[in-house]
């Protein structure tokens, strides 16, 4: 699902659901994090050299490939491109410790009054958003790598403001919007100064140009961030330029989605603490840090902002791989994806691993010291993988660590060690600093909860991690040397030595951007003549590695090694495309269900102490456990045909038990306090298969079944884990008698999305409790359990790439049958009367239908995370897959309720193919399974 948006300055734009919120992009596109490189209304001021066109104009920057915006007067005033940002932090834009080592000798020449309190920087968003155009359209992807060409870009801003020194006419309009702005107006006296400023601020920026420069030139989507980063330390701010190396080993700009769940990022895996490794990227982008160790109490000054790292690195957990937009880029081929996952299965996934279909979870580490588990990264080593070997030798070099010697160290050490220091040394004093202090949880979780001091796995290699979102990173390779997919399967001889950068539109066949070249566009070369450009080589990838499960471009069979054929590789494309999140986890959610857990097994001690009966946490008053049997359709359309629906008119067992879904043994309609009269609730319908075969999500504890949970309103009247963990306290507190209400006090004082959760979940419990259709209820009240439809609420996997939510519609209810409220069990005595073998009685007949969506068309926030929200079934309709059929039959005997009560339902007893999704979901196994064990029931029932 994808919401168009149309800027003054852009195309309309498709956003994918990628779990952010509009306010969220806005957050991350215009968040400061303490890059200060020009000052701020300079920028807006300046005109390009030679010509009278305003720098920052929307066509410059389109021009350099960064994403002009409106003008937003909460975000960006000013109508800034993507990452571009006005840092004022007063903490830090004057300060002269911080200062000096970035302008260098010139400062001494400023006044203090001479520091501007506005800068302009950049963010993460520059480099980690990018824009792809197909069909006329623009798809944004949020962390994505961006086509940016960021050192012509600094090049260009340094020839700028050298160039207006130089042209009178041009320092004249300059000085007279820039003095305007700053407020002290204009004069000669002011124009001069102003030059003066200019003249000793425009040194700075050429060696912050030199700092991050090689031999050749980077080009769109590429940087060497590691070399200006080091630079930047060992040289500008320990004042060492004997420390000074070319930044000549480019690399693309990884993707951002997933990252804080990994191990350990960078190409070269050599950062595992979050914010050690935002502070290190906010001076490579301008950010600036005093090392001189004297006074000692200005040392580890700088302009990061830690604070606000910390809140965009907490909202890149939320950020989620871009699904493949099939209403834009085309349908995927279900039979090539296919094919294609079981190329990748066999050749690809001992590095790029994929997601277990039983848990959905990525290989973890183990746990650390902290109880926290990452995703566990591969390092291909550089002799074994053979790709450009730049980056990670650089990373290597030697510098002199100068005031940050340490007492054994010798004249020099690697370069990575005195950025470490300088990092490090930064971060300690912020967090210092703040005030209030810090307690030790915040400041674990500010960290990332990172064992400090770990080594990183091997930097003379590169990091393998999963790819899901793939699709949308050309071009591909770290150094991004191969311009498509498809080429990446190809031996590295038959790869493009030369193609052209920066055309931003897709070609969805070869998984990569047009390369013929263009307006505006950049000639990637792989060599110069006949030597390999440094930093520039695709060879790598290829052939295969050890084993027979490690081919690049290559499979094992029979028993020997062979290149992938053409249909093989696009059948591994089509595979790629498909592959993204289908959940949205949040950060806190694990400790959140342990807590839920541990409220839950304490609301069932409240209300069942001493020898009492335990009964289950929810739906606790059943109407009769019933036997029927499931069919699935015998003209089940091929797409349908998964799981347990894969062969049409197979039949099932089936145990079905109707429920109250009350937490309590009340009556089914019970007096309402407030008002005084009886008042309808929820209602279940628990449906468990056996004689099911395939793969099963949980270790069974019989024989395996399949379990479909229902209630008769189609969404949940709670919205994810979060809430339920407030739920749960209220309810496991005596003092507030199992009621509810205080849930909604709470989450309104919280306001925000809090507030509104809390209202929409008001909302659909009073259309539980409502009487009637007239009054609000999703359906009329049924007279027994058979008589209305019910629904699953939460969604489940349909096979690969689909997603579900099912239903049980009675074939011929009794509508004109009304509810006997005066009777405390008239659902059970109406389903005995129903079902009893009599005259005129026939089987009762549920249609079983599922509404089927692809992965990609959904918001995961809304449709997977929100179990309030509906999917209209006029927008997608349910179809009928199975039949259920519910024989005349008597149940109600003793033995009979007690074979129902120990009967165990949970989503969980499922397939595989149809796997819950959702915190919703991911919550009930924990708290069914902790639920069950508390009330030792047995184990399944048996297959028939």
């Amino acid at each position: 699902m994808h919401i168009a948006f149309t800027s003054q300055a852009a195309e309309p734009v498709h956003y994918l659901a990628q779990g952010w919120t509009g306010s969220e992009r806005q957050q991350f596109y215009y968040t400061t994090q303490g890059s200060q490189l020009i000052p701020y209304d300079w920028f807006l001021a300046l005109e390009r050299a030679g010509r009278e066109e305003r720098f920052a104009s929307d066509a410059n920057m389109q021009r350099l490939r960064f994403i002009p915006q409106a003008p937003n007067a909460d975000r960006n005033p000013d109508g800034l491109p993507i990452g571009f940002v006005l840092d004022d932090n007063p903490d830090t834009v004057k300060d002269n410790a911080i200062k000096r080592s970035f302008l260098g000798k010139e400062f001494e020449r400023l006044k203090p009054a001479d520091l501007t309190d506005r800068w302009l920087g950049l963010t993460c968003a520059a480099c980690h958003t990018a824009n792809i155009e197909y069909g006329g359209q623009v798809i944004r992807i949020d962390g994505g790598a961006a086509m940016a060409d960021v050192q012509t870009f600094l090049a260009e801003l340094s020839d700028a403001l050298a160039a207006t020194l130089k042209n009178e006419a041009a320092l004249e309009r300059f000085a007279q919007v820039v003095l305007k702005k700053t407020g002290t107006g204009y004069s000669k006296e002011e124009k001069a100064a102003l030059a003066d400023r200019m003249q000793n601020y425009s040194p700075a920026l050429i060696r912050l140009v030199k700092r991050g420069t090689g031999k050749h030139p980077y080009g769109f989507g590429r940087l060497d961030a590691f070399g200006a980063i080091l630079n930047e330390v060992c040289d500008t701010s320990l004042n060492l330029p004997g420390n000074y190396y070319p930044s000549d080993a480019p690399a693309s700009f990884p993707f951002l989605w997933g990252a804080p769940q990994l191990d350990w990022v960078q190409w070269n895996g050599t950062a595992d603490n979050p914010l050690g490794r935002n502070v290190g990227e906010v001076i490579g982008v301008f950010g600036q840090v005093n090392l001189n160790p004297m006074p000692a109490e200005s040392r580890f000054k700088s302009t990061a902002n830690i604070q606000n790292l910390f809140r965009l690195e907490e909202q890149l957990h939320e950020l989620q791989s871009p699904p493949w937009p099939s209403d834009i880029l085309g349908e995927l081929d279900a039979t090539k994806v296919a094919k294609g996952k079981q190329l990748f299965i066999k050749n690809c996934s001992t590095c790029h691993s994929l997601r277990d279909p039983k848990t959905n979870q990525y290989p973890l580490t183990k746990a650390n010291a902290f109880g926290k588990q990452f995703v566990r990264t591969h390092m291909i080593k550089l002799d074994e993988i053979g790709t450009d070997p730049a980056l990670a030798t650089n990373f290597a070099r030697l510098a002199d660590p100068g005031s940050l010697r340490g007492p054994m160290d010798p004249p020099q050490v690697p370069r990575p060690l005195v950025l470490e220091r300088a990092v490090g040394g930064a971060i300690v004093r912020q967090l210092g600093e703040h005030r209030p202090p810090l307690d030790d949880e915040t400041k674990l979780r500010i960290n990332g909860y990172r064992v400090p001091g770990a080594s990183p796995p091997n930097p003379f290699g590169y990091k393998a991690r999963p790819l899901e979102g793939i699709w949308a990173t050309a071009p591909f390779l770290h150094n991004g040397s191969v311009p498509n997919l498809y080429e990446l399967l190809l031996p590295a001889k038959r790869r493009s030595k030369s193609f052209y950068v920066g055309n931003r539109i897709f070609n969805p066949k070869l998984v990569g951007f047009e390369t013929a070249k263009a307006n505006g566009t950049w000639q990637f070369k792989v060599t110069d003549g006949e030597t390999c450009i440094p930093g520039n080589s695709n060879a790598g990838h290829e052939g295969h590695g050890a084993g027979e499960k490690l081919g690049y471009t290559e499979t094992f069979e029979n028993g020997a090694w062979r290149e992938f054929t053409d249909d093989e590789r696009y059948e591994l494309i089509e595979f790629m495309k498909s592959l993204g999140a289908i959940e949205s986890v949040p950060q806190d959610e694990p400790t959140q269900i342990k807590n839920i857990v541990s409220l839950t097994l304490q609301q069932l001690k409240n209300r069942y102490s001493g020898d009492k009966q335990i009964l289950r946490g929810v739906h606790s008053k059943d109407h009769g456990c019933v036997q029927a049997e499931f069919e699935v359709a015998a003209d089940l359309p091929p797409e349908y045909r998964v799981g347990v629906f894969a062969k049409p008119g197979r039949k099932y067992p089936t145990r079905i038990r109707f429920s109250n879904a009350a937490t309590l043994v009340l009556p089914d309609d019970p007096i309402d306090d407030m008002t005084g009269k009886t008042s309808p609730g929820s209602r279940g319908m628990a449906i468990k298969l056996l004689g099911v075969e395939g793969t099963p999500l949980v270790e069974p504890l019989g024989a395996l079944t399949q379990d479909f949970l229902l209630v008769n309103h189609p969404v949940f009247a709670f919205a994810n884990v979060q809430d339920y963990e407030v739920l749960s306290a209220v309810l496991a507190d005596p003092t507030n008698k199992e009621r509810a209400d205080k849930f909604f006090g709470i989450q309104f004082a919280k306001g925000g999305a809090a507030a509104e959760r809390a209202k929409k979940s008001l909302q659909i419990i009073n259309r539980i409790r409502a009487a009637d259709v007239a009054s609000g209820a999703f359906q009329p009240q049924p007279a027994s359990p058979v008589d209305c439809q019910y629904f699953s609420g939460a969604p489940f996997l349909y096979g690969d790439g689909m997603v579900m939510k099912f239903s049980a519609k009675p074939v011929a209810p009794d509508l004109a049958a009304k509810p006997n409220s005066s009777e405390p069990d008239y659902l059970r005595k109406a389903l005995i009367e129903r079902l009893a073998k009599k005259q005129g009685n026939k089987p009762v007949i549920f249609q079983f239908q599922v509404q089927c969506r692809p992965v990609g068309s959904l918001d995961l926030a809304d449709d997977i995370e929100n179990a309030c929200h509906e999917w209209p079934a006029n927008q997608f309709p349910f179809v009928t897959v199975a039949t259920l059929t519910i024989p005349l039959q008597e149940f109600d005997s003793p033995e009979q309720r007690a074979a129902c009560e120990k009967l165990f339902f949970t989503p969980w007893h499922s397939l595989a193919e149809h796997r819950p999704l959702g915190g919703i979901n991911r919550m009930r196994r924990a708290v069914y399974e902790a639920s069950v064990g508390m009330r030792s029931l047995p184990k399944e029932p048996p297959a028939k």
